[in-house]
């Protein structure tokens, strides 16, 4: 390959200043020789670097690496899908809706707020007020009877072992049923934790609500030893969020290969937590820069390379390759949701997408696929079980049908079959200790090597 600079920018204000990190003379095939650890490292000292400040959606430090990643599409040599140029797409987010509010709630003259008694909402449910009496148990199914234009708000008692996936599942089945607003909290103030269900990404349509036991035990009027019990008067939630509308972005490349009408995605999400106030899993240590080193600047590296290895061997593809940045994926797929409204080729010729979200933490070469049965034919199946020359531990699972995992998801929804490549979560997953140091750089280059393999390219 021809020789090439890393350029790591930094913009500040009105100047862009423009970091070099070396130059490295790479050979052509095989592939071994093309993508490499060092490479790789390089991209995610300057990703998970203070100055990116934990890349949340529409901050300065999300701009800092939308302009790194352009810098790099054109120093790859891809294609601007816009009229300007510019490989950045636009989109705007009101982060009213993506941000804690202030939470008040009332029954007769009682009256608790976030401020004195520690009372949260999610940060990605919406509707602002919610009144009416409530109805508490502890399972979804203990309200199969209950009429919710007598009972709006259900309140959810957690146990103190629930995982989150098991809340969010009975959330999302109150929600179904018709709750308007949902209370959860747990029989154990010192075990329960608020930020519980900020462990996901998922939007809800309607308010969500995490508060201490002994408030809900004022609100009952009840100690709630005994299950179910309902409120004997109405109970008023209002929340109160400050309009602020910003602007963020995706950043894309194309790869145009000519007279082919077949396109194929390759999307990382490059956003993270910033300093961890919305989403962080580490309680005590929120206002902490979250550098989300796996989660996701493993993936975007991994996309940067891609863009690399396959901008230098076009010839060998027999598809267009858009590559896509996705910003505001923690705060509920927003990038992914508007590319697939706006997307610069046609969704009815995308053949499919492959979504790279975390993929640094690769252990016994173990490489968890899911959407292998996105497509109505069987030829994903097949690209993605014959790409396996490396000997991977490749663990197909079946698609989770509800949203809020990864970008994938938006693309599924869209009709488009999607993959996700991922290593799998551990311990540091949304906290400050997603440190890049504790990475696997040559399971990402496995991670690698295994998508230019699905693509054809051996």
């Amino acid at each position: 390959m021809q020789q090439r600079f890393l350029f790591h920018l930094f913009i500040f204000g009105l100047v862009g200043i423009f970091f070099f990190s070396g130059c490295s003379k790479k050979s052509t095939h095989p592939f071994a020789k093309n993508i490499t650890a060092s490479d790789l490292n390089a991209h995610l000292n300057v990703l998970t670097s203070a100055e990116m400040d934990g890349r949340f959606t529409a901050s300065q430090g999300e701009a800092k690496a939308a302009r790194y990643i352009s810098a790099n599409f054109d120093l790859f040599g891809l294609e601007s899908p816009f009229w300007n140029g510019s490989y950045v797409q636009d989109f705007g987010v009101s982060m009213a809706h993506n941000l804690p509010g202030a939470v008040t709630i009332t029954r007769d003259q009682y009256s608790y707020s976030s401020d004195t008694h520690g009372i949260r909402v999610h940060p990605l449910s919406s509707k602002n007020e919610v009144v009416g009496r409530s109805f508490a148990a502890l399972s979804a199914d203990d309200f199969s009877s209950i009429d919710f234009s007598e009972f709006p708000i259900a309140t959810l008692l957690v146990s103190e072992v629930s995982q989150v996936s098991d809340v969010r599942k009975e959330v999302r089945q109150l929600t179904n049923m018709g709750a308007d607003a949902v209370l959860l909290s747990s029989k154990n103030d010192s075990v329960f934790k608020p930020n519980l269900f900020a462990l996901s990404d998922e939007k809800f349509s309607i308010p969500v609500v995490f508060i201490s036991h002994s408030v809900i035990t004022e609100l009952f009027s009840d100690t709630l030893d005994s299950l179910p019990k309902s409120t004997n008067s109405n109970i008023s939630i209002t929340i109160e969020r400050t309009a602020n509308s910003r602007s963020s972005k995706n950043v894309i490349g194309v790869i145009d290969i000519p007279e082919t009408d077949s396109t194929i995605v390759i999307g990382a999400h490059f956003d993270h937590l910033g300093d961890g106030v919305v989403a962080s899993k580490s309680e005590s240590r929120r206002n902490t820069i979250h550098p989300g080193a796996d989660d996701n600047a493993s993936g975007v590296s991994v996309l940067l390379e891609l863009a690399d290895y396959l901008s230098e061997n076009r010839d060998s593809l027999s598809y267009d390759i858009v590559f896509v940045a996705f910003s505001g994926e923690e705060i509920g797929l927003l990038g992914s949701e508007y590319y697939v409204k706006n997307p610069v080729r046609p969704l009815e010729e995308t053949v499919f997408m492959i979504n790279l979200d975390m993929v640094g933490q690769m252990r016994d070469n173990r490489l968890f696929i899911s959407g292998i049965d996105t497509s109505a034919t069987p030829k994903l199946s097949r690209m993605l079980t014959n790409a396996n020359t490396q000997g991977l531990q490749l663990s197909f699972q079946r698609t989770d049908p509800q949203p809020g995992r990864s970008d994938q998801l938006s693309f599924i929804n869209a009709g488009v079959p999607s993959t996700h490549l991922f290593t799998g979560k551990h311990e540091d997953y949304h906290t400050p200790g997603d440190t890049h140091d504790k990475l696997n750089l040559l399971g990402m280059r496995m991670v690698a090597q295994y998508v230019v393999e699905v693509l054809g390219m051996r």
